[in-house]
């Protein structure tokens, strides 16, 4: 169902129907949208470089024809916006994509590398990390992660996907 539509059923404006759901659903609802591209990639790079700015992925990863952002939204940002443009450092990278994340979302055992918290660890060679999914081809995984951890468990090993009997990541809240 469309924002429109949805708010028109409940009776309400957009704006404040989406204010609603929010709140409702404690944050957790999702969406998906279209909308003309509006951002330059000026505009984008001054958002990426603000202190207060927290990155995330609107990646949708079920379906048929998913949304490639799933297998390299943050391979794009490692790749582009820190290896080829400098506008942050890996350790930059490292606070935008886990800890500021994870401080926002007051999950109290990531985002940090530290005794006690959860192992969600992903190695990455910054000469070779780049996104290759595209809207044609959605579930090309990004090239240059070498290996990643979720929850101690490794999921992908030498670039290559770890047989795991069940998935160890699980949803998230707030602690």
């Amino acid at each position: 169902m469309s924002l429109p539509d949805a708010a028109g059923r409940a009776g309400s404006g957009p704006g404040a129907f989406c204010c609603d759901l929010l709140v409702a659903t404690r944050l957790e609802a999702g969406c998906v949208f279209g909308q003309p591209p509006a951002n330059s990639e000026e505009s984008v790079r001054a958002l990426l470089r603000h202190p207060a700015q927290t990155t995330g992925s609107d990646a949708i990863y079920q379906g048929g024809h998913p949304h490639p952002r799933g297998w390299g939204a943050f391979a794009r940002l490692l790749g582009r916006h820190v290896r080829e443009l400098g506008d942050w450092t890996w350790e930059q990278a490292a606070a935008h994509l886990a800890g500021r994340a994870a401080d926002r979302f007051r999950l109290a055992d990531r985002g940090r590398v530290e005794t006690g918290r959860a192992a969600d660890l992903a190695v990455v060679d910054p000469s070779a990390v780049t996104d290759r999914a595209t809207y044609e081809r959605p579930r090309v995984p990004a090239e240059g992660v070498e290996h990643v951890v979720v929850n101690g468990v490794p999921v992908l090993s030498g670039g290559v996907l770890a047989e795991t009997a069940r998935p160890p990541g699980r949803a998230l809240t707030p602690s």
